[in-house]
């Protein structure tokens, strides 16, 4: 399974989005969280901007397309300013791609002059027209994002290379993967592997919700997702268990490291309570 899908791979044998679906069989294989939803957004597309990876938040420009007195049309370029992005929350030079992988794909084959054009919303166009400087008796129709299109590229190849360099150190761990996967330790391994190839070996803590949060507050979730194994096999209760989730994800990261040490300390005492009822019965 693995290795014919790196080999389509490799020879271009099939387009990104065979890619993608396929290697989500390989995703349930591992019972990987983090690799499902990569797979499953970049095939549909994010949410969220803030949710896209770094690969896909691009410099581009924000255009309008303006309307004179004689009914002609022709294309203005937005420029940054402080009321734009205070009004709009937004960056007029940045675009978080959110677009799944067959829209992009259907943008670049309608990309026009090396360009590829992305229509906002009226409210855009709305607030621009109040923040930015139009010539004399024109009026806004339309705000875009003007991307190049060669940046398109650039995010179906590094999610292309992505995919392959995850697959291809998969299967270098897991020579065996299809009959051979299932331990504790094969699991970790796998996680590691999909941090580093996919995320910089960084990951949300709520990525498998679906959500983001920013990425300076983040931990590394194999080792995160290993510990609470081990502390499982010890024989730590799933109600504790859940508890120590719900405050590793706190933002707080100083109250996050008193609220830790508050856990061990009850966990502590759970233990020596049961030693001592069982010393007794």
């Amino acid at each position: 399974m693995i290795k014919d899908l790196i080999n389509d791979i490799a020879h271009d044998s099939i387009n990104l989005t065979q890619s993608l679906t396929r290697a989500k069989l390989i995703a349930y294989k591992i019972n990987n969280e983090e690799f499902k939803l990569w797979l499953s957004q970049e095939l549909d597309g994010y949410r969220y901007g803030k949710d896209v990876p770094k690969y896909r938040i691009l410099e581009v420009e924000t255009v309008g397309e303006v309307m004179n007195p004689l009914g002609r049309t022709y294309e203005v370029q937005i420029e940054q300013d402080p009321s734009i992005k205070k009004n709009l929350d937004d960056n007029p030079r940045r675009w978080h791609y959110t677009e799944g992988i067959t829209s992009l794909e259907r943008s670049i084959a309608l990309s026009k002059g090396g360009f590829t054009y992305f229509l906002l919303g009226p409210e855009a166009a709305e607030v621009l027209s109040q923040c930015c400087s139009l010539p004399y008796a024109t009026h806004l129709k339309h705000v875009m994002k003007k991307i190049p299109t060669s940046l398109i590229y650039s995010i179906k190849a590094k999610t292309n290379q992505k995919l392959l360099d995850s697959l291809l150190k998969l299967d270098s761990e897991f020579p065996d993967l299809e009959n051979e996967f299932g331990t504790m330790e094969d699991k970790t391994k796998a996680n590691q592997i999909i941090n580093n190839t996919i995320h910089g070996n960084v990951s949300n803590t709520n990525f498998g919700l679906g959500e983001t949060v920013n990425q300076e507050k983040t931990i590394n979730q194999s080792q995160f997702l290993g510990a609470i194994d081990q502390l499982s096999s010890l024989g730590v209760e799933k109600e504790d268990l859940d508890n120590l989730k719900d405050i590793v994800t706190n933002e707080d990261k100083i109250s996050v490291a008193k609220k830790i040490l508050t856990w061990i300390g009850k966990i502590a005492q759970k233990t020596i309570e049961k030693k001592l009822n069982y010393k007794f019965h």
